[in-house]
This record gives structure tokens, sequence and C-alpha cells, in this order.
């Protein structure tokens, strides 16, 4: 019995579900931890995983580091430090990688490089606009004329 490609889809879309969720400032930890949230999940599909007979070591893997993450956020959250959901992110998309790699290891070198180069592009764009938000201002300031006079 190997994982077909709803095992696979049904993660992709419901860590795309999380991703927009997350773009929207809406995922918070009791998504992660809550009755049916993500941690609950991924424990589910790893049972499924290990069921299997298959060599699925690279899914175990990021699903495990998906884990591990989810705990060091709810630990600091609970410490009462501030948490950055977007980590999780990032590893949603590796997890997508890793997957598309697995299930596709006949791609070329150059496929597997224009996969990674969008997971890269993806992540700075998203870094780039936590970036932009740290600095928002609910106001603007003038720009000085040519003079150093406010116009």
């Amino acid at each position: 019995m190997t994982l077909n490609d709803s095992f696979f889809n049904e993660i992709l879309e419901k860590e795309k579900y999380w991703m927009e969720l997350a773009d929207k400032k809406l995922l918070n930890v009791y998504y992660l931890n809550g009755k049916g949230g993500i941690k609950d999940f991924y424990l589910d599909r790893i049972e499924k995983i290990e069921q299997m007979p298959d060599d699925n070591k690279t899914i175990l893997n990021s699903i495990n580091n998906i884990i591990s993450k989810i705990d060091s956020l709810t630990l600091d959250y609970r410490r009462g430090n501030p948490i950055d959901l977007n980590s999780l992110i990032i590893l949603f998309l590796s997890n997508q990688v890793n997957k598309q790699v697995e299930e596709d290891k006949k791609m070329s070198d150059v496929e597997k490089l224009q996969i990674q180069k969008q997971v890269l592009q993806s992540l700075s764009r998203s870094y780039k606009n936590n970036e932009l938000d740290k600095y928002a201002d609910d106001y603007l300031y003038e720009e000085p004329d040519y003079k150093g006079k406010v116009a």
C-alpha cells in the first residue's frame, strides 16, 4: 500500500489554507494546538505514513520539523515571548517542495532549481512584507520641498 495523491493533496490544501490565514494575520496559536488543529492534523498524518511500507523519510522529517516548530512556538507563547507564525509558513513551503521532489524523483536538476527558486522568491516576498509592516505608520509625513520647507 502506497501513499496516494489524495493523501498529499489533502496536506497541500490544508497548508495553503493555513498560509492564507497567516497572510491575513488570522493564524494564531490556537490553530496550532487546538482540537483538530495543525499539530493534531500532522500527528494523524504521521501515523498513516508510518503504516506504509514505502520509504518516506523525507516527508516524515519535514512533518516532524513542523511539529517541533509548533511545540517551540507554543512554548514561546506560554512564556509570553513574541511568536513568529511566518516561520511556520517557511516549513510548509519546504514540506511542499519535499513532497514534490519525492513524488517526482525523475526531475532534472534544472526543474529542481526552478522549484527552489520559486520557494525562495515566495519567502523573500513574505519577509519583505513583514519588514514593511513593522515600520508602517498610522500617518504620513509631509515631504519637504527642495529648500527644506514643508510644502
